[in-house]
């Protein structure tokens, strides 16, 4: 009997499942798959943070600085300024949050090549959008009056308020002026350089007006407004052209009624002779710095130079710019021997003047009656 071969069929030895093998393989690729999707899951995540966190921050740069704010600043913007010169001028002034952004505003507005030139009042209140289209628009002329008895402050907060520039820009372009007018020369004020020469008068403000062109035009108004002929009549009364306009910036404040201009320039001229002090009220308003509905005894020891009350003589220059009507009541004062005069009982704010202290104080004594009945 022949032996049969066996085989062994507990050998180790089997053949490859190509299934198996294939399914093996895959399995040790998922663990790569799933970080690389992780990855790319918080690329995107830290983009879509990053865009988020820029547009928080455009949107916060493209408001204004602050919105409750009442600073204005003066920003020009001369021919030919980029739009990268115009940003920084602002970011300097601090009337933009963000140079860039605002950049990329007007470009988004379609306005980076819209900007005019001129000077503008800014605030700190406006927002990028609202400035951009202040520049587009331009500035236009401003028709606007400043009346007789305003003082350089007055002016300035008047220019302030219609926006053409700041109060004290204005102050101190008046305070460093330095032209060659012939009725400047050897003027010499205390308070304000120019104070009574800013002649009142309804001015056209050009939109490109520099500050000392603001100045220049008062100037000229003067200049057209005095007469040649005044010039001698000032060196026939000995009377320097600072005199005379202190002169008739008291008759300015002083007086209510034209007809009672030239009365009020003799009882000036005639205190002055006689070496009494003025003691007028309107000085002290000047000398306290504000306007006050009514004065009290210790208003009137206010330690002033142009407290005339404690005085002698003019104070030290203009308090208001007078207008034409005055200055020619300090050139003809009326002929008269009058030394007081007081608001006529009544309420026509026409005044009641007098030689004596006596009838002074009798008129006075009248009006307070009518005032308090």
């Amino acid at each position: 009997m022949s032996k049969r071969k066996v085989v062994n069929r507990t050998s180790s030895y089997r053949r490859p499942n190509p299934r198996v093998a294939r399914s093996g393989s895959r399995s040790k690729k998922k663990p790569f798959i799933g970080r690389g999707l992780k990855i790319v899951i918080v690329v995107v995540l830290l983009i879509a943070i990053g865009i988020s966190g820029s547009i928080l921050y455009y949107n916060h740069s493209i408001e204004a600085p602050d919105k409750n704010s009442k600073t204005t600043k003066q920003v020009k913007i001369n021919k030919g300024d980029t739009l990268d010169i115009i940003a920084a001028r602002l970011e300097k002034n601090e009337l933009i949050n963000s140079k860039l952004c605002f950049k990329i505003k007007a470009k988004m507005l379609g306005k980076e090549a819209s900007m005019q030139p001129g000077s503008y009042t800014l605030s700190r209140a406006l927002s990028n959008e609202e400035i951009i289209n202040v520049f587009s628009v331009g500035r236009k002329n401003k028709t606007i009056t400043f009346p007789e008895g305003y003082t350089v402050r007055d002016v300035a907060a008047k220019l302030e308020k219609e926006r053409i520039l700041p109060a004290d820009t204005f102050i101190n372009a008046c305070q460093n002026y330095k032209g060659k007018y012939k009725f400047l020369k050897g003027v010499d004020i205390k308070k304000f350089k120019l104070e009574g020469f800013l002649f009142p008068a309804t001015y056209q403000i050009s939109e490109n007006a520099t500050n000392k062109d603001i100045v220049e035009l008062f100037l000229k108004g003067f200049a057209t407004n005095f007469k040649q002929e005044n010039y001698a009549i000032l060196k026939e009364k000995k009377l320097t052209m600072h005199e005379l306009l202190t002169i008739a910036s008291l008759i300015e404040k002083e007086a209510a009624l034209d007809k009672d201009r030239a009365k009020i320039a003799s009882v000036i001229y005639n205190r002055l002779k006689k070496g009494m002090k003025l003691q007028f009220c309107a000085t002290v308003q000047y000398a306290l710095g504000k306007h006050k509905q009514k004065l009290y005894y210790k208003d009137l020891k206010i330690d002033s130079p142009y407290n005339t009350y404690k005085i002698k003589g003019l104070p030290p220059g203009p308090i208001c710019s007078p207008g034409i009507k005055s200055i020619e009541a300090a050139l003809h004062p009326a002929n008269t021997d009058y030394l007081y005069y007081v608001v006529k009982a009544g309420g026509s704010m026409e005044h009641v003047f007098s030689n004596n202290y006596k009838d002074f104080e009798n008129n006075k004594s009248q009006y307070l009656n009518s005032i308090n009945q």
